[in-house]
């Protein structure tokens, strides 16, 4: 892992393997947890301590030249502008960096307290998403921010789910091995030839981006019928868009300086919404449906964001058992673990990597209140919540013994949803640990965790657990 020590240098002459994370700061705080972020997840950083040392790559004539930009261009700026400077200054250092970066992500840490419209000014700028420098310290937001935009930004497809001599409306990419850049193979507008396509197959992956996830579902669904194989492809296109709109919310959701724009929010989950009733009615005769949902998204950022997995299981039990709880199943995916970012980084990664037994007593607490926290982010969002996704969002780690948290209820009180989503959790995890070694089949760890359960009644109660039964524990065809 590349991590640089900090330096002057213009940040051009250090692209050669191309950088991930390029960070501009010039604070020892910030550039502390920022360094812990890079180390964690093994980015290949670089830092410079002034945004005037990133310079343009230009082509003679004085133009930012794109194909050298291209190879130029790390994948995520990250940069702090928290001196005591005009606004006006601020935009103009936001919109240089831009102008040096244009294909980059950029990461704006600021102090936070100016007016709404001025944080409306740095985006304009240039800035993809702003967060406040005490978030950045004393949360887990950044580790979260930063996976999504470099794990998460492009995604892998299978060249078999494309067909030859089509248009394709996106492009895609191909991963070259050696210095981890994103190769352009495939051009929106033009017809994906038999010729490239053969080409293509021998990788069997190319890439999309998150922006085009959409376009390349209208792709997958534009000629495909609703049959065998062709179905199962659009359920794999829909979930790669779900998980597109599911992480921008909770982005959204969480960060303190984007949480304010109620409109752009309520528009995402209208999105959200419909392609969650898309993905339902899918699933719903989809053949080979629970690995279809285990495969579909297998790569690297979903080993950090497991929620549209756990979605997908919960609206394909939903669904045959308790169609109406679909739209607070939805929500209350979403938004039960937003508490989570709110917790101090150190316990984030520790639950990420070695889950909850592993954390210290005072962990454990912080992490046992963050349903609450999350009850209390989408309250603060000014989301209009129903008592009965209240009660989801604080129950979803309850048990039917009693000794779930946070506010041990009793199991006759625990709704269906939030026991549901509790059940596709654990499910979830259990396949990941199982099935990625393929010493079994996934109707063997559906069948084995339900008889378990059955057997202790000690996290869901019998009524439950009777219900999903024939959904859960009979093999899909």
């Amino acid at each position: 892992m590349g991590v640089a020590e900090l330096s002057s240098k213009p940040s051009e002459t250090y692209m050669l393997k191309r950088t991930e994370l390029l960070v501009i700061t010039n604070d020892s705080d910030l550039l502390a947890v920022v360094k812990e972020a890079a180390v964690y997840y093994a980015f290949n950083t670089e830092f410079i301590t002034d945004v005037f040392l990133a310079e343009a790559v230009v082509d003679k004539d004085g133009d930012v030249d794109a194909d050298e930009d291209w190879k130029a261009s790390p994948q995520v700026v990250f940069i702090s502008l928290l001196m005591p400077s005009s606004i006006d200054e601020k935009v103009k250092a936001m919109a240089k960096l831009k102008s040096s970066y244009p294909r980059s992500q950029i990461i704006l840490a600021i102090s936070g307290g100016e007016p709404v419209e001025n944080y409306k000014s740095l985006q304009e700028a240039g800035a993809d998403r702003l967060i406040f420098d005490h978030e950045v310290k004393f949360t887990s937001k950044f580790f979260y921010l930063c996976s999504m935009l470099v794990h998460g930004t492009y995604l892998p497809i299978q060249v078999s789910d494309l067909f030859p001599s089509t248009q394709v409306g996106f492009n895609a990419y191909h991963k070259l091995p050696i210095n981890q850049k994103f190769l352009p193979v495939i051009f929106a507008g033009f017809i994906f030839s038999d010729k490239k396509y053969r080409r293509l197959e021998p990788v069997k992956q190319v890439y999309v981006r998150r922006e085009d996830l959409n376009e390349y579902r209208k792709y997958i669904e534009s000629f495909h019928d609703n049959r065998g194989n062709a179905l199962k492809k659009r359920c794999r296109a829909t979930m790669m868009s779900l998980m597109g709109i599911y992480t921008e919310l909770v982005v959204l959701l969480s960060l303190e300086a984007e949480s304010n724009n109620q409109n752009f929010i309520k528009f995402k989950l209208e999105q959200y919404h419909n392609i969650v009733r898309d993905l339902a009615a899918y699933l719903k005769d989809c053949p080979d449906v629970w690995n279809v949902i285990f495969q579909a998204l297998d790569f690297q950022f979903c080993r950090q964001e497991r929620g549209p997995s756990i979605l997908a299981y919960a609206l394909l039990i939903a669904q045959k058992t308790e169609p109406s709880a679909i739209e607070n199943i939805a929500l209350g995916v979403l938004f039960a673990d937003l508490g989570i970012l709110d917790l101090p980084s150190s316990c984030y990664r520790q639950l990420v990597t070695e889950g909850e037994a592993r954390l210290t007593p005072e962990e454990k607490d912080e992490y046992q209140h963050h349903p609450e926290h999350s009850l209390a982010r989408v309250s603060k969002d000014s989301l209009v919540v129903s008592q009965v996704l209240k009660d989801i969002l604080t129950s979803t780690h309850e048990r039917a013994d009693g000794k779930g948290f946070p506010n041990h209820i009793a199991k006759e009180k625990i709704s269906f949803e939030a026991q549901l989503i509790h059940f596709c959790e654990t499910l979830d995890r259990r396949t990941r640990a199982n099935l990625e070694d393929g010493m079994v089949t996934h109707d063997f760890v559906r069948k084995q965790l339900w008889e378990e359960e059955k057997v202790s009644l000690a996290c869901f109660n019998e009524d439950f657990l009777d219900k999903i039964e024939i959904t859960v524990v009979t093999p899909v065809a």
